[in-house]
């Protein structure tokens, strides 16, 4: 009935004429201070500044002003229904993704309320505090939600909002009375026998609609670059597979985080904004968190310890692949992982402490291994934020491989190098089980063999060139090799690292299996 109500209120307004209110200019004025009367209504504009901000509370602060601004210029009703539909949006995505409960508490955070009604009336009630309330929300999201979700929520709504202050407000206008009726003529007429009814129509079965057409293209998001060893490795896949396929199948290739960060990846296979990715163990854990043990430091002496490893746990992977919705299709790996550093040489777990590490800001490993060590703040980024953040100074170290740290253009910012490798990095294509099963039989064959052969070769020519780009960085940087009783100080930590890991961020059961196979 409340719903019922809101909706007469709404289709009342929209039989109105108009009258401009607000006056917001639809752009950017650089002559108009603070954003006040502008509404910008390019959803990707909004959408992508989001997106690419290196912090999001000046979005939520944005949101909050833009409420309150809409308050202050609007009629009491058009706020109310505005404030209603974008207080919706926000709900909706706060129980979808952040796990909120819809209820009339309106506490923060926890609690999105879908009763539109109960947001008019609120607005309607003489409260004051809807800027704060659309603000303090929209800051949980950013912090609680993956970054693209929010990006996307962040433009809805602020489109939502700069529509209503640019768009002209209502008044009312009195339409004239209808004329009044002119009573009918009356005609007698002679009674008629009513005619025969005809033979009811033969029974048509409905018809089977047509089956939705095959889409050739194949959109693949990663973060390597074009010109990586990763990239061109892809270059020649994407042309196999077009030239096996006679053209029935093309792959589109989104290189160097075209497609956003890991995260936003994985968001978008599941929504079918893409449809598979070449990811690292950061999209990995955003699928089937057990992969990441893989590369758990201190582990895995070599590759061919790690590769047992790998192949023992294949079929629990892919299994806790499949049931999140996404078919992985081919194992790479991306290289052993060292540290390099700038300015000092780290032997010994002590010798990060009071340093400023990157950490890889999907990865569950490094922030219990930065805690293990005591005493060091690492500093969580994306992959395109690094080089920036080593440039001034805000990082001075890093873990990952060398060929990745070479081609990413980080090594150069470093001047010393572990000769000991710690950990392997693994990478793997994984593509939407709902698009790869939506494949005509003779093209999903052909796309899964040359997958298969692009992962085996990419594996064999990355292991080469990473100890190449090791020998190369070994040239011009200072190379780190450990004393027995320094690698013995390693050691020790990596147990108690394992132990750790082993009360909450995985099974006891998988350290312990893992433990095993690498002959720990």
């Amino acid at each position: 009935m409340k719903n019922f109500l809101l909706l007469i209120l709404l289709c009342t307004f929209s039989t109105f004429a108009v009258k401009a209110q607000c006056n917001w200019i639809n752009g950017s004025d650089a002559s108009i201070p603070d954003d006040n009367g502008r509404g910008i209504l390019d959803w990707n504009a909004h959408y992508n500044y989001a997106l690419n901000a290196t912090e999001l509370l000046s979005s939520s602060v944005y949101v909050g002003n833009r409420v309150t601004d809409l308050k202050n210029c609007l009629s009491q009703e058009m706020f109310a229904s505005n404030f209603a539909s974008v207080s919706l949006m926000i709900a909706r995505c706060g129980i979808q993704y952040a796990g909120w409960v819809n209820s009339p508490d309106n506490a923060i955070p926890g609690c999105g309320i879908l009763d539109s009604m109960d947001h008019y009336s609120y607005a309607l009630g003489g409260n004051n505090n809807m800027g704060d309330l659309s603000r303090q929300k929209m800051k949980y999201l950013s912090e609680n939600i993956d970054k693209e979700v929010y990006a996307r929520l962040y433009a809805d709504v602020s489109v939502a909002l700069a529509k209503a202050g640019t768009a002209p407000t209502a008044t009312a206008v009195i339409p004239p009375p209808p004329p009044a009726p002119v009573p009918a003529p009356q005609v007698v007429t002679p009674p008629v026998a009513a005619p025969t009814p005809p033979p009811a129509p033969a029974e048509v079965p409905a018809p089977v609609p047509a089956p939705e057409p095959f889409n050739r293209v194949i959109k693949i998001a990663t973060l390597f670059p074009k010109t990586s060893t990763w990239g061109k490795a892809l270059q020649t896949w994407a042309k196999a597979v077009n030239e096996k396929t006679g053209g029935k199948l093309e792959l589109q290739i989104l290189y160097n985080g075209a497609g956003g960060d890991e995260a936003a990846i994985v968001s978008k296979i599941k929504i079918g904004q893409v449809d598979a990715g070449v990811i690292s163990s950061a999209g990995y854990y955003k699928i089937y968190k057990p992969i990441l043990a893989l590369q758990i430091p201190g582990l895995f002496k070599d590759w061919a310890t790690f590769d047992k490893a790998r192949e023992a746990m294949k079929p629990d992977f892919e299994k806790g692949t499949k049931d999140a919705g996404f078919t992985n299709i081919g194992w790479f790996d991306i290289g052993k992982i060292r540290i390099l550093s700038k300015g000092f040489e780290v032997k010994s777990p002590d010798d990060i402490k009071g340093k400023k590490p990157f950490q890889w800001k999907d990865d569950n490993l490094q922030p219990l291994f930065y805690q293990t060590i005591g005493g060091v703040t690492p500093v969580p980024m994306n992959t395109p934020e690094v080089l920036p953040a080593l440039n001034t100074g805000n990082i001075n170290l890093i873990t990952a491989p060398c060929l990745f740290a070479e081609q990413m253009q980080w090594a150069q910012k470093l001047d010393h190098l572990t000769m000991e490798a710690d950990a392997f990095a693994v990478g793997g294509i994984v593509i939407s089980s709902k698009r790869l099963d939506g494949m005509p039989a003779d093209l999903k064959e052909i796309f899964l063999q040359t997958t298969k052969l692009y992962a085996s070769s990419l594996t064999k020519k990355i292991r080469v060139e990473d100890d190449a780009a090791f020998t190369r960085l070994n040239a011009n940087k200072a190379l780190i090799a450990r004393t027995p009783a320094e690698q013995a100080k390693w050691n020790t930590f990596y147990k108690q690292y394992r132990l750790r890991l082993a009360q909450g961020t995985f099974t006891p059961e998988l350290i312990s299996k893992l433990e095993q196979l690498a002959g720990q």
